[in-house]
């Protein structure tokens, strides 16, 4: 029984050192692939990019709210396409490992964009909670003043006496300042709220305008690199085609010569 415990220790410490050197490994290779591809994580040939994909999913699982899983997912997302752009000028289109890269980038695509959806939704929430308790504030306000001024009215009612008038519209005036000071702490105290809201999602508006113009500069750099390459390729056709001009101008040259 004791060398069955044992030999389980041994192997449950083999494996734990192989997934930490394994950890290791592949995420010195994550970061310098992002310091020298641009933002490419292991590479789609590497044996370690399971283990890239792997720890994208830890970040997104243990991310707090819609918008920071939206942001991980459209940052996975570049990550995809520059690891394609690469597998491409290395192996070629016809990689195997495209098609699951590709896959992997709409995955991450149509995960950001229904996070981003649903971060809007819980924005449009709490907006719509704010303004609704600004608003209840100050429906309660109303009713404590109006509730004041019905039991002032209620205690002249009737009353003939000049100074016992003064006496209880002096007390009801503190009692409706003190009333009034109350409301317009609490009013003030919800309107701070709502305009915090408003702000967060003004600045998630910000930052989305800002990821979109990202992105489509992304994608413009790409087709200025096809573009540069079509032109090369343009170049080098007219570069082979001057010089089998020239060639057969030497060869037409040659054959008068021999004529003559």
């Amino acid at each position: 029984m004791k060398n069955i415990m044992k030999k389980f220790t041994f192997i449950a410490v083999l494996a734990l050192l192989i997934a930490f050197s394994s950890t290791s490994v592949a995420s010195a290779q994550t970061q310098q692939n992002d310091e020298n591809n641009g933002g490419a994580g292991i590479g789609l040939s590497s044996p370690f990019h399971f283990l890239d994909l792997f720890f994208e999913r830890l970040q997104i699982a243990f991310a707090r709210g819609s918008e920071v899983k939206a942001k991980l997912h459209i940052k996975f997302a570049n990550e995809r396409k520059a690891e394609i752009k690469i597998e491409i000028e290395e192996r070629g289109e016809n990689s195997s490992n495209i098609t699951e890269a590709e896959e992997n980038l709409a995955e991450n695509l149509a995960e950001a964009e229904e996070e981003r959806l649903e971060a809007v939704a819980l924005a449009e929430e709490e907006v719509k909670e704010a303004e609704e308790e600004v608003a209840e504030v100050k429906t309660e306000c109303d009713e404590e003043l109006a509730e004041i001024q019905e039991e002032l009215a209620e205690k002249l009612a009737g009353e003939d006496d000049p100074e016992k008038i003064a006496e209880i519209e002096a007390k009801f005036a503190e009692k409706l300042a003190e009333a009034q000071a109350d409301c317009d702490e609490d009013l003030a105290e919800a309107e701070a709220e709502l305009d915090e809201v408003l702000n967060e999602v003004a600045d998630e508006d910000a930052d989305n305008d800002s990821d979109d113009e990202n992105d489509e500069n992304d994608s413009d750099d790409s087709d200025d690199d096809q573009d540069e390459d079509g032109d090369e390729d343009i170049d080098s056709d007219d570069n082979d085609d001057e010089s089998e001009s020239e060639d057969s101008d030497e060869d037409n040259s040659g054959d008068n010569d021999e004529s003559n």
